[in-house]
């Protein structure tokens, strides 16, 4: 979860249909639902940005659930991409699991749910790509948790189909996620 003390969070705000796809996702996994997601995403409009609390009391009601957050977080990740690509822009925006990393890791990508100062929202960046091994290094200070940034990209990555495997690593850094894939 996020440092509830780190200062960064008060100049963070999301993009509605990230803390909608969020709420979606939750629901999809069976973990919220009902009056608790009705009362958590109220006037939430898709083309909107709202300040970060909206998505730590969306954190913060599934972990009031679930003991162990890590594997809550990292399906968290991978069904929102699996939304994102099926139900919401994504099949228009990328085409290979490839095109996935490259667009998260761009400006693009992460700064089109993000907004704030670039000392508080931090970066999700490609620091290498080698697609022939099959392999790739991303960077993230970012703060949001490490766990669902990596089911982020697993499921991106997996969404469009072209890829048979894909596995991504950051037990080395938290902050540095290692990708294989083919």
């Amino acid at each position: 979860m996020l440092d509830p003390f780190d200062k960064r969070q008060a100049e963070i705000k999301l993009a509605g249909y990230f803390v909608d796809s969020v709420a979606r996702a939750f629901v999809h996994l069976h973990m919220l639902g009902g009056p608790e997601i009705a009362e958590l995403c109220a006037g939430v409009e898709p083309m909107g940005f709202y300040e970060y609390p909206r998505f730590a009391a969306l954190l913060t009601a599934v972990e009031k659930r679930f003991r162990d957050m890590e594997p809550v977080l990292e399906e968290l990740g991978v069904q929102m991409m699996t939304d994102w690509y099926e139900h919401g822009p994504g099949k228009q925006v990328v085409t290979s699991g490839v095109g996935f990393l490259k667009f998260q890791t761009g400006s693009e990508g992460y700064r089109s749910v993000v907004a704030g100062p670039p000392a508080a929202i931090g970066e999700f960046v490609l620091e290498s790509l080698d697609e022939t091994a099959g392999a790739a290094r991303i960077r993230s200070t970012t703060p949001f948790p490490k766990t669902m940034e990596r089911g982020i990209l697993i499921g991106g990555m997996r969404a469009p189909g072209d890829l048979t495997y894909v596995d991504v690593d950051n037990s080395a850094d938290p902050f540095v996620f290692d990708v294989a894939f083919r």
